[in-house]
């Protein structure tokens, strides 16, 4: 292999990981390449590391500036790449000795334009990661990804790949052409920046190896959950499924879509855990925005229903799995017992049976939260088709009276 590859490593308050981030570079096998720290205005000892560093070795050199962020820092890296191969690394995080000679050696042998590898992860351990091993370079497994089969979200988004962040990825230099991270964006302009490569054209090689060790602390920006991180991550996501549509890919833009969905169901299911109201305001703003999109009307009806018991319906959120059981259960009704179709479902919703019974105890709902759901509906139309199996003959209130005699042998609510 030949050519000049430029790690590109942004540098904030990283005192207590950039010594051995810069060792496992060191140690590298592959001697022909430049370090280029880029300190993004540390209020800690991480300048002063950095310069021990350079006098350490003289292929690391230090760029200094103020605080711009990751992203910002990174675009000084390209701007002051001589390589022609550029390797993104983080402060907090260490590489496999042989991992920048076999991934450069791979992506000339293959003719790609990006490379990366399988990623290994050590949770909240600052120390060194299990001993890696040397091996022979005709012993390792790779797999080459065409470019459309690497936009594909499936693939994108694997944890095979880890084509959705920026950390161990080299790419050649000339491939970026204009692209540049975004400077808008505190979370997920890695992943978008990955995209837009992959979307001018770039072919992938993956090194089937966790020669990646990524260190998760609780003081790196990927633990960090705020309504600020959510919302660059969510704009980031919605600009590829938009990007994904104006390419003509909608199966691709479909699985954007889904992806972005459970993402507002992960942060609106945290805030409730939490209590944190900013949070789930901010998750149902986000919801209110994607049921009116277009696109989501090709999301699946069960999916749908899932969301709307979740967001706008929360006592009833667990319902949308039985629902197709019991649904199932009248229709074979209607196909054994036609002629007695009108007396089956009487009897089914004059009194809590087992269906009734089941539904009532996996929700261990109340009087008062059926009240209070009854009345916040946001798409009555809607629950009301939904739920029409639950009040066809008799009020809830009944149904929950009967349910309280029957469970528990008590008088009824009201006082009957």
């Amino acid at each position: 292999m030949e050519g000049l590859i430029s790690i590109i490593v942004p540098v904030y308050n990283s005192a207590r990981y950039i010594r051995g981030c810069a060792d496992s570079v060191i140690k590298q096998t592959y001697p022909h390449f430049e370090m280029i720290l880029i300190d993004d205005g540390s209020e800690d000892n991480s300048r002063k590391i950095c310069e021990e560093l350079c006098v350490q070795d003289e292929r690391i050199r230090l760029i200094n500036g103020r605080h711009e962020g990751v992203s910002a820092a990174r675009n000084k890296g390209i701007e002051a790449a001589r390589g022609k191969y550029l390797f993104f690394l983080d402060s907090d995080d260490m590489i496999h000795p042989q991992l920048l000679e076999f991934l450069g050696r791979l992506m000339e042998d293959k003719g790609a334009a990006v490379g990366t590898q399988r990623r290994y992860r050590m949770e909240k351990r600052l120390g060194k990661p299990k001993e890696w091993k040397k091996e022979d370079y005709g012993r390792v497994e790779n797999d080459y990804l065409e470019n459309e089969e690497a936009l594909e979200c499936r693939i994108f988004a694997s944890a095979e790949t880890a084509l959705f962040g920026i950390g161990g990825k080299m790419i050649l230099k000339s491939a970026l052409g204009c692209v540049r991270f975004s400077e808008k964006l505190s979370h997920g302009e890695d992943t978008l920046f990955v995209y837009q490569v992959l979307s001018g054209g770039a072919d992938v090689v993956v090194l089937c190896r966790d020669w990646y060790c990524y260190r998760k602390h609780e003081g790196g920006t990927s633990t960090k959950l705020s309504v600020v991180s959510c919302n660059s991550i969510y704009k980031a996501e919605c600009c590829i499924r938009n990007q994904e549509l104006e390419r003509g890919k909608n199966q691709n833009a479909l699985l954007w879509e889904l992806a972005i969905l459970n993402t507002i169901i992960e942060w609106y299911q945290s805030g409730r855990q939490k209590k944190d109201d900013v949070l789930i305001k901010y998750a149902r703003s986000r919801m209110d925005i994607e049921t009116k999109q277009t696109i989501y009307r090709q999301v699946s009806e069960a999916k749908r229903r899932e969301i709307h018991f979740l967001f706008y319906c929360y006592p009833f959120r667990r319902m949308h799995w039985i629902y197709p059981y019991v649904i199932h259960k009248i229709h074979r009704i209607h196909q054994i017992y036609q002629p007695r179709l009108l007396y089956q479902i009487q009897r089914l919703s004059g009194y809590p049976g087992r269906y009734y019974r089941k539904v009532l105890n996996l929700i261990h709902i109340h009087r008062w939260r059926v009240r209070w759901a009854y009345k916040n509906i946001k798409w009555k139309a809607v629950w009301a088709g939904q739920m029409i199996w639950i009040i066809i003959r008799r009020s809830i209130w009944k149904v929950m009276d009967v349910y309280h005699v029957i469970s528990h042998g008590r008088e009824h609510l009201d006082g009957e």
